[in-house]
């Protein structure tokens, strides 16, 4: 009998690289290989790193823990897919969760290995996408058999990521329904926007991307987002993937402090703050009229 596999809750990322398909048919093969080549390189580099999180104290308060979060990869195809275990279960979110300051709006706790997961994804992305690589993407979160050893991958984060991922049209990362969950972000890595979800994507994905303008703004600031995407929109089929990330980055640009416009402190639940989300998104598409 083999060794029996548990499933456990993990932290997921799936992107595509686009594109690929053309490229072959029109017999660039080597550049295929070459683009899988820097993205499996890159991803071997960010294989984890350090982080800092809260727990409970034991008495009515909490204490800073720093920990190692391990990162693990696998691609197959044009598929890249990241993940990382979750060890701690989730705590219910609250009002007083959040820090008072609101100018670095951040909630505390609940799976403190979030933040660094997702700031991983954005340096994937922002990567690739420097060296002219477009990435599509989406994140989750659930329970998972993660057999790297065998090649089986199987659980519920994968299932809503790949659909997630095709739900979009754009060059871009957005967020599964599962985020909201155990809601635990830094909100410098996520921004509310729905405009980029197809149609027939509207229940397939959360109403919230990952913020990877402001990640380029502060780690490759002597280089425009929006000449890369121009420079790699040059198939008609596809532009409107490209216009999308472009309209993104102004957004991005535009909303820098979108959280101001939501009353955290009277958000005491997930569903609360999926309404206000949408609340915001829905006010400031009226303000587009």
């Amino acid at each position: 009998m083999p060794d029996e596999k548990h499933p456990i809750p993990i932290l997921f990322a799936f992107f595509d690289v686009l594109g690929t398909s053309k490229l072959v048919e029109s017999k660039q093969i080597h550049k295929v290989y070459e683009m899988y080549d820097y993205i499996t390189e890159l991803m071997k580099k960010l294989h984890g790193g350090l982080s800092i999180g809260a727990v409970p104290d034991g008495a009515d308060g909490y204490a800073a823990v720093l920990f190692y979060q391990n990162i693990h990869f696998a691609h197959f195809s044009d598929t890249f897919i990241l993940w990382s275990e979750i060890n701690a279960g989730p705590i219910e979110m609250t009002a007083d969760s959040y820090t008072d300051d609101f100018s670095e709006p951040f909630l505390r706790i609940n799976f403190p290995r979030f933040p660094p997961f997702v700031q991983t994804c954005m340096n994937v992305f922002c990567e690739a996408l420097d060296k002219g690589i477009p990435l599509r993407g989406c994140i989750s979160m659930g329970e998972a058999i993660m057999d790297k050893e065998k090649g089986h991958y199987v659980g519920e984060p994968l299932t809503e990521s790949a659909k997630g991922e095709a739900a979009q049209k754009w060059i871009g990362v957005s967020f599964g329904e599962s985020f909201f969950r155990a809601p635990c972000f830094d909100c410098k890595m996520l921004i509310p926007y729905t405009y980029h979800i197809k149609p027939t994507g509207t229940n397939k994905i959360s109403n919230l991307a990952v913020d990877w303008p402001r990640y380029w703004r502060e780690h490759k600031s002597g280089i425009d987002p929006i000449d890369t995407l121009n420079k790699l929109n040059d198939k008609p089929k596809f532009s409107d993937y490209y216009t999308n990330a472009i309209d993104f980055v102004r957004f991005s640009e535009n909303n820098e402090k979108w959280w101001n416009k939501l009353k955290f402190k009277e958000i005491k639940n997930s569903e609360e703050l999926i309404y206000a989300i949408e609340a915001w998104l829905n006010e400031y598409r009226q303000s587009e009229l």
